[in-house]
């Protein structure tokens, strides 16, 4: 019965509302039943009956007890009040109830009286435990006139049936009704977004995946943007780990038909010579060694992703490596025709692994020299920022297009498809591992680009600050 969001939401309502009817209602009773209220009358009574006794005896000789008493007794009956003198140690000198009610017992001193307010009284209770409104008003200097009257009973129970209980329980049945109208609405409003939730929970199972409106609380608005964050992510690796499949078997393609192709003219005999021999050796050497290289590249990649790789921590002068980078690739910058221009600052110093630092800027040199063009030129620069350090590799050549800026980081992702396969030309794999690495030295790598005017890849790493007890090796840098 109570499986259902809605059925809670109207129990704990429920429950909420009958707490607070609780909550104020028997408060309310217990201090009804306590409140002087109900003893206005009375006490009222009490005091206009005491004061025309009292001008009555001071109408004569207020040392007279004789006289006092029988006054304060004939006036008993009449008022049907019960009258009492008491001197200042509290103890009773005339009892007009004495031999009918229970004897009073003696008060405390000093003895008080409440003539500033008319309505305020006192309690005492008499020696069979009853209990008795009383008031005090001082006769002379050494007495006090006490008029009493029994504590009237009130029907609280009665007054609670009639006037609290009947108005509280229709207003309860309204209430749970409210109630009830209440959850049906918070139930759709909450239920309703995670109805969906879970129903985007089953496509993802089934191989779809959905991006879900966010609706609802804020809460479940906050739940469905994760929920919508996690179903790309999802597809984004599902695609990834479709595109890897098929990028890694197009990679493998080409140099095994290779292999095959001239291994099977060796065994067919259709390479006979020497010379035909040699060049059937040379393309199966290239392709497996090719072959190697992917493989190499894909186990680097995996173990920096899974923070396997084993790399070194210790200071690293990148100024020396980004200063060394076009002395390493002079071949190939002088045979493409290219210009390199170089703006490093001096003895900046990173913690981490010189040799995969180095790796990434090779690579990101190596890739603006193939994408730019004869008489081109590549810029070097490398800055202080605070408390990093910016490096930066630019090119003059033929740019990211927008849509394909945001993947240059994918596994075998390729701007120029045309460059796949190839002894000479790349697979897709560095700026992947660059990005891992760079990751794994808790920088930063992005690129920005326009289209036939070139790009820049941009490195941020932490600075090392102790600059003046680092030794720095050449054999760590390159």
């Amino acid at each position: 019965m109570l499986s259902s969001l809605r059925s809670r939401l109207w129990l704990s309502y429920s429950i909420v509302i009958l707490i607070a009817l609780v909550g104020m209602i028997g408060p309310t009773i217990s201090a009804l039943s306590r409140s002087p209220l109900f003893y206005r009358q009375t006490v009222l009574q009490l005091r206009l009956a005491q004061s025309s006794l009292i001008n009555m005896i001071k109408l004569g000789d207020l040392n007279d007890t004789d006289r006092i008493k029988t006054i304060v007794v004939n006036q008993s009956r009449i008022d049907g009040i019960r009258y009492a003198v008491i001197n200042n140690n509290g103890n009773i000198i005339i009892d007009s109830g004495s031999g009918i009610f229970p004897p009073i017992p003696d008060f405390n001193p000093p003895v008080f009286s409440v003539d500033d307010d008319p309505f305020s009284f006192f309690i005492f209770k008499d020696m069979d435990r009853k209990s008795w409104l009383y008031v005090v008003r001082p006769l002379n200097e050494t007495s006090y006139l006490i008029a009493a009257s029994r504590q009237p009973v009130i029907e609280i129970r009665e007054m609670l049936r009639d006037e609290i209980l009947q108005p509280m329980f229709k207003g309860s049945a309204i209430a749970l009704f409210i109630a009830f109208a209440l959850s049906l609405f918070m139930s759709s409003w909450i239920g309703s977004p995670l109805r969906r939730l879970a129903d985007g929970a089953r496509q993802i199972e089934s191989g779809t995946y959905p991006v879900l409106e966010k609706e609802g609380p804020r809460e479940i608005q906050e739940l469905a943007e994760s929920f919508n964050q996690m179903s790309i992510r999802v597809q984004q690796t599902e695609d990834s780990q479709k595109d890897f499949l098929a990028n890694v078997s197009h990679e493998l393609k080409t140099p095994l038909t290779s292999i095959q192709g001239f291994a099977q003219s060796i065994l067919d005999g259709a390479a006979s010579t020497p010379q035909e021999l040699m060049q059937a050796a040379s393309v199966i050497y290239d392709e497996a060694s090719r072959m190697h290289r992917l493989v190499i590249d894909l186990l680097t990649l995996s173990k920096l992703e899974e923070g396997t790789a084993g790399m070194l921590s210790g200071p690293v002068n990148i100024s020396m490596i980004m200063d060394q980078l076009d002395e390493k690739m002079q071949p190939l910058i002088q045979a493409a025709e290219l210009t390199i221009k170089k703006d490093i600052s001096p003895d900046l110093v990173v913690m981490g692994d010189g040799d995969r630092l180095a790796q990434v800027f090779t690579n990101l040199l190596d890739n603006a020299i193939k994408f730019t063009p004869a008489g081109g030129t590549i810029s070097l620069s490398l800055k202080s920022e605070q408390s990093h350090v910016l490096a930066s590799v630019s090119d003059t050549g033929v740019g990211i297009p927008d849509m394909e800026a945001s993947r240059i980081f994918e596994r075998f992702y390729q701007v120029d498809k045309s460059r796949r396969g190839g002894a000479s030309r790349g697979i897709g794999l560095g700026l992947a591992i660059a990005r891992q690495i760079i990751i794994s030295h808790n920088g930063e790598i992005w690129a920005v680009s326009q289209p036939g005017k070139g790009s820049t890849f941009f490195v941020r790493l932490p600075v090392y600050f102790d600059k003046t007890t680092v030794k720095i090796h050449r054999n760590n840098t390159l």
